[in-house]
């Protein structure tokens, strides 16, 4: 399988920092797109006026920021990379981007919780993995990404 699309939802942990330098070195080596994935959560309805304004702006802002990092360090990568940041459930406006853009491949780091399956993998990778209609590559927590340590499953 040589991906030409591969989607990175990022959201500025080590994670998915590692799971960012991973996608950029398969992309690399494919001449594959990455698409990098901001999901800011949904903004409370108790909102409105200016107060709803001054926190989409400060959660967009941030977004971007984040986004823009991320893009810098993967092109210093030799990656080709786009970013597209969104509002709402994490889990859900990930899969949705996935089908919007046509993606052959997701790219994600994963947290541990302390439930069952969480034990192995943050709930929202979980969702991804039962939702997706493409491959789903989880990215092993580690401190830092070395190439020769990855693990195919």
């Amino acid at each position: 399988m040589k991906p030409q699309k591969i989607l990175v939802p990022i959201d500025g942990s080590i994670p998915s920092k590692n799971a960012a330098k991973y996608a950029a070195s398969l992309a690399s080596q494919n001449g594959a797109k990455v698409i990098l994935l901001h999901v800011y959560g949904p903004i409370s309805q108790l909102l409105s006026g200016k107060g709803l304004q001054l926190v989409k702006e400060e959660l967009s802002g941030h977004a971007e920021k984040l986004l823009q990092e991320y893009k810098v360090l993967l092109e210093d990568c030799g990656a080709s990379v786009t970013t597209i940041s969104r509002a709402g459930g994490t889990g859900n406006v990930i899969l949705n981007v996935a089908d919007e853009i046509g993606c052959d491949l997701i790219v994600m780091g994963s947290r541990g919780h302390s439930a069952i399956e969480g034990a192995i993998m943050g709930s929202v990778a979980i969702k991804v993995l039962h939702g997706a209609k493409c491959p789903v590559l989880v990215t092993r927590q580690l401190r830092e990404y070395y190439p020769d340590q990855a693990c195919f499953v």
